[in-house]
């Protein structure tokens, strides 16, 4: 399978929407999603975790991104491989698998998820992340992670 790629329209943007997902509900970290919109709102959610899941359910944080920045972000995301190849190695003990999904302007949807690790190592995945992580961090003071 080729790689398949996402064509960027900055004049578009606000059609854009990057949801990332790492963890799982039911493990002790739980499971932290993001979105970002086009038009610069960001949420992200908690779920699950050592905690009660019913006392996570829900916790979110909202933070409003400049264009310029969420621009760079989602003209990243759209080059990523969208092939949904899985990778065949092992994974770490307890390594997450993130969980990337991009709706377009023209409203479809493109699903992909790697290894945490792999994620981290790429150059595009990983400047995503780190930026991702840079906002959740000051939307939510510090109390949440991805």
């Amino acid at each position: 399978m080729t790689n398949v790629q996402i064509a960027f329209d900055a004049a578009r943007l606000p059609a854009y929407e990057l949801e990332a997902r790492v963890g799982e509900p039911a493990t002790p970290d739980g499971q932290t999603e993001v979105r970002l919109r086009g038009d610069g709102s960001f949420v992200a959610t908690q779920r699950g975790g050592e905690e009660p899941l019913a006392a996570k359910q829900g916790v979110e944080a909202r933070y409003q991104l400049e264009r310029e920045q969420v621009e760079r972000i989602l003209r990243s995301a759209t080059q990523f491989d969208w092939t949904d190849r899985f990778p065949p190695r092992p994974g770490i003990p307890d390594e997450p698998i993130v969980h990337w999904a991009l709706r377009t302007p023209e409203g479809h949807t493109v699903r992909t998820r790697m290894w945490l690790r792999d994620v981290e190592r790429g150059t595009l995945t990983g400047e995503v992340l780190s930026q991702l992580r840079q906002v959740l961090e000051r939307a939510s003071d510090g109390r949440m992670y991805l």
